[in-house]
């Protein structure tokens, strides 16, 4: 006879709690972000987080990925103001800031030098006939190959970056890389008709 033991995971997770005194709350990652501008809101007229403008997405993701929102020029992102989180690690080891280590929290805060700028574009693909998905990381650094490897083989290892993956230019080239754009005479492109040069 085998006895199977099953574990159930409750993936729900949405609970938040708000703390006006200390100016904090803890929120679990299935919460969304406006049901966290809901809880602030009933609690305080004049308190407010950083977050980002959709408020249909999930906190867990969203703070994680930085949280770029109209607060940012004052407050920075929703990571930049995370000051503690509980994850589950691979051994089922609950882990806050003091015991997961500042090198894992660093990674939910998203801190990066300022000459580094890195998006992340997740995709629906077609491979082979199968429905897929892609994530395509999209960068820039404002400075050289040699240096930005150092920073990717120190910071992001597990992205395996090598000199092929880069292209030096110069500030348009970029603008056309991160657009998608395939040349410069497309920007002047607008809806319905083309700008002439110069005019």
């Amino acid at each position: 006879m085998h006895v199977c033991t099953f574990i159930v995971i409750d993936l729900n997770l949405c609970s938040i709690s708000v703390d006006v005194s200390t100016q904090t709350a803890w929120v679990q990652s299935g919460a969304t972000i406006g049901e966290l501008a809901y809880m602030i809101a009933e609690k305080s007229k004049i308190l407010g987080f950083p977050s980002g403008i959709c408020p249909t997405m999930g906190v867990g993701g969203h703070f994680s990925g930085g949280g770029i929102g109209a607060l940012v020029r004052k407050y920075g992102t929703a990571a930049d103001n995370i000051i503690d989180a509980f994850i589950l690690d691979v051994n089922g080891r609950i882990l806050n800031r003091r015991s997961m280590g500042e090198n894992l929290f660093w990674d939910i805060r998203d801190k990066l030098p300022e000459d580094l700028f890195i998006r992340t574009v997740v995709q629906l693909e077609n491979w082979n006939g199968q429905k897929t998905i892609q994530v395509v990381f999209n960068s820039l650094y404002l400075g050289g190959t040699g240096d930005l490897l150092k920073l990717m083989q120190k910071s992001f290892p597990e992205l395996g970056l090598t000199a092929n993956d880069c292209i030096e230019t110069n500030w348009i080239g970029s603008v056309l890389k991160l657009s998608f754009t395939p040349n410069i005479d497309t920007l002047l492109k607008r809806v319905g008709r083309h700008l002439e040069k110069g005019s």
